[in-house]
């Protein structure tokens, strides 16, 4: 599958962030396009480098590019999603105005008769944009607002981005585990199943929490020198991330599984498992990072890391090690509150 992604300058780029990596992480094609104004955006709304943005896609554009390969009908994709649209982008695909890459890719999909997804973000909306807006959705364009359900019992900013991320990628057949289903596995239904989104587990006090207790995410550095840091806290363990560079990919992974020390003196110590994939190293820093969350937590970790430094001198490295050292103590700071208040599976027995 082939996905064109648009990014523009309206507030909200995070939607399209999310939206390019989960179509990365599920093997889409991905071609990306970031405006002018969204690289402002993302500076001011988050903590990512536009560049790093970038290396997510399968092929990144300039905004400006209109002989790139996207502005051609007869370059075949299976669609293309805006997120976030601003009012500017939209009334320009709305009446044919094709400045730039952006709108001159969705007029290309609508002109092929290609699935176009954009999320407008404007609050409030005046007459002309809502004009705008419906002459789009008559026009076949998927009209998509980056609105929340509640129904899922939303417990993050995090799980309120998926949950519209996850109607993007519905759009597109693509599957995934975002969103939490009515009727199949969301509270208050009455079907309840076990599913993504919904499902509850259940916790000391006899209340419940969700299988996913949470993420933390944190950024170290600049420009080719930043190290985005992620963590997924789950019930049952929890998965570390440290990605950056020119190349952000998967170049070790390790698995730490916390246990009594051999030595007898209470202290928790752990057996880790290594992959290195052909060529990486990133285990000298995963692994470490891995091993102390398994000893701090008491819960197995999953490590992955993927850092690369185009023409990398061994200061670059220096620099890149000491910014993946701080990002993990960062996600160790972050992720504590949200496992110090819930008991570990099976610590009942002990």
């Amino acid at each position: 599958m082939r996905i064109i992604v648009g990014i523009t300058g309206a507030s909200g780029v995070i939607y399209g962030i999310r939206v390019l990596t989960e179509m990365a992480s599920r093997g889409v094609e991905t071609h990306l396009i970031i405006s002018r104004w969204a690289r402002e955006t993302i500076r001011a709304e988050t903590d990512f480098d536009a560049r790093a943005i970038e290396s997510l896609a399968t092929v990144a554009y300039d905004n400006d590019d209109l002989t790139a390969p996207v502005s051609s009908g007869s370059f075949i994709t299976d669609g293309m999603v805006i997120a976030p649209c601003s009012m500017t982008t939209a009334a320009a695909v709305a009446h044919g105005y094709a400045e730039n890459l952006i709108s001159r890719a969705a007029s290309v999909c609508l002109k092929e008769g290609r699935r176009l997804v954009i999320l407008p973000r404007e609050s409030p909306m005046s007459a002309i944009h809502l004009e705008n807006l419906l002459n789009l959705a008559r026009l076949g364009i998927i009209v998509l607002p980056p609105v929340p359900a509640f129904y899922s019992r939303p417990r993050s900013i995090d799980d309120l981005v998926d949950h519209t991320v996850g109607r993007v990628l519905d759009q597109f057949g693509i599957e995934h585990g975002l969103v939490g289903r009515w009727g199949l596995d969301c509270p208050g239904s009455g079907r309840e199943q076990q599913g993504p989104g919904c499902t509850d587990v259940p916790q000391r006090d006899g209340g419940a929490v969700p299988a996913e207790i949470g993420r933390v995410q944190v950024a170290v550095g600049e420009g080719r020198f930043q190290i985005s840091g992620n963590a997924w806290v789950t019930m049952g363990g929890i998965i570390a991330g440290l990605f950056g560079g020119d190349r952000p990919h998967v170049g070790s992974v390790v698995v730490s599984v916390p246990r009594p020390s051999i030595t007898g003196s209470g202290e928790t110590s752990c057996t880790s498992s290594v992959v290195n994939l052909l060529a990486h190293k990133e285990e000298t820093v995963i692994r470490p990072l891995a091993e102390h969350i398994a000893r701090v937590t008491g819960r197995p970790v999953v490590g992955v890391c993927g850092v690369h430094l185009d023409g990398a001198t061994p200061q670059d490295i220096r620099l890149l090690v000491a910014n993946c050292e701080e990002a993990g103590r960062r996600l160790v700071e972050s992720m504590m509150p949200l496992i110090t208040d819930v008991e570990t599976p099976g610590s009942r027995d002990r």
